[in-house]
């Protein structure tokens, strides 16, 4: 089996402002995952309350761990359990007793986004469609929410392809923003503060 050595692996794309250490630091870390989660999510690539894997992560699953047997995703389990606390620096934020009033962005998540997503985040028909517990909507400058509406998404899974397509072509860089502040709002519990300039800045960074 694989050496797995503890350096930060981003869940979801090469720029994540914040990846995720393979420890148990609750913050940076795996600490709030349950082993039956980390399971589910080297299995499959989504973990119930944890949302789907995307982005470098979503290949490690497509290509690797969802081919090993029960008894070495369990091994590799014991051996993340075992791995010290290592923090990132990152805290998490305290979430707002609110749910998102953005109006406009709303409007556009609703027109884009709940034909899959549904308005409660729950997912439409497939799990890997689910925004609730993604920790991605918690970090309120949304920068992995911003690279999923510019790059996409898209795993291979047992029960075939899950694919989200950008979202650059239909809609504007500013209507982008309102989206994605939408959705950390809505299910982060978070006042997001994507711009439109960071929409533009990260997707010429990823043009390149």
């Amino acid at each position: 089996m694989t050496r797995w050595r503890s350096r930060p692996i981003c869940f979801r794309y090469r720029q994540c402002t914040h990846p995720t250490h393979q420890t148990s630091d609750r913050a940076s870390g795996l600490g709030e995952w349950t082993d039956t989660q980390l399971q589910q999510f080297l299995s499959t690539g989504h973990a119930e309350g944890h949302g789907p894997a995307a982005g470098p992560m979503a290949e490690v699953v497509e290509n690797s761990t969802r081919y090993l047997t029960p008894e070495d995703i369990q091994a590799m389990v014991i051996y993340l359990r075992g791995l010290p606390a290592q923090s990132s620096g990152y805290k998490i934020q305290a979430a707002a007793p609110l749910a998102s009033t953005d109006s406009r962005g709303r409007r556009l998540f609703v027109q884009a986004c709940t034909g899959c997503h549904l308005l409660d985040g729950e997912g439409r028909q497939s799990p890997w469609a689910a925004l609730r517990g993604d920790r991605s909507t918690r970090e309120s400058s949304g920068t992995n929410v911003v690279q999923v509406l510019i790059q996409g998404s898209q795993i291979e899974t047992r029960q075939g392809s899950m694919f989200m397509h950008s979202f650059t072509a239909g809609y504007s860089d500013d209507e982008l923003a309102a989206i994605g502040n939408f959705v950390i709002g809505q299910f982060g519990r978070r006042q997001g503060t994507i711009t439109p300039e960071q929409i533009r800045a990260q997707n010429a960074s990823t043009a390149h």
